[in-house]
């Protein structure tokens, strides 16, 4: 309870301003991460064949459990702001105001700070499938890559509308993750296809419809 406290302390004093020296400081941290990332997709699967490939099913589960979790925290904790900046202000504010004065601050704040360091950590997703043999398609790296490059360049300029790109990210990745995690652990067949056929057109659905 007393560490619990102690987070909830930090979250609420939060303040995006301590760090944004520290990250307009460092642009070479997200350079250097997409080129280790791209060496990973298009070097490292020559070395990989059926023969020594890894199983990581286990670790895969747990990893995605844990990114849903995460997701589902974030969502938490930044969905309630924007719905409330939204019905006190409207839409044109939450795209066009000043993110110092609405949302870098307090607990919305740090989970947006979060989300924006989450996109290093989550390019272990293709670690997972490059070590277990796993194509790599187009749309998965690309998306890492990009999607990691912007987050770092809209921290560092403080665009105005940061926030609704990190709640839609949130929310999907909450279903998105899950999702995998379920493909991942030992189902029976007739709820695997049932998961398949009901679950991943809804994310699907979820992920173009909000991106």
């Amino acid at each position: 309870m007393e560490y619990y406290e102690q987070f909830k302390a930090t979250e609420a004093s939060f303040k995006y301003l301590n760090i944004i020296d520290f990250h307009r400081n460092h642009p070479e941290i997200p350079i250097i991460a997409v080129s280790c990332y791209l060496m990973l997709v298009f070097i490292v699967p020559r070395f990989i064949t059926e023969k020594n490939k890894f199983n990581l099913k286990p670790y895969f589960a747990g990893w995605n459990l844990f990114l849903s979790i995460f997701s589902a925290l974030g969502a938490y904790n930044t969905v309630p702001h924007m719905y409330n900046a939204l019905q006190e202000h409207g839409f044109v504010y939450t795209i066009c105001h000043n993110p110092l004065e609405w949302y870098s601050a307090g607990a919305s704040g740090f989970w947006l700070t979060l989300f924006i360091y989450s996109k290093l950590p989550e390019l272990t997703d293709t670690v997972f499938l490059v070590l277990q043999n796993k194509k790599v398609i187009f749309l998965h790296w690309y998306h890492h890559c990009t999607v990691l490059l912007y987050c770092w360049h809209a921290y560092d300029t403080t665009i105005s509308a940061g926030l609704w790109f990190c709640v839609m990210n949130y929310s999907v990745h909450t279903v998105m993750y899950f999702y995998y995690f379920l493909m991942a652990v030992p189902l029976p067949n007739n709820v695997r296809k049932i998961l398949r056929k009901i679950y991943a057109p809804l994310t699907t659905t979820i992920q173009v419809i909000l991106y």
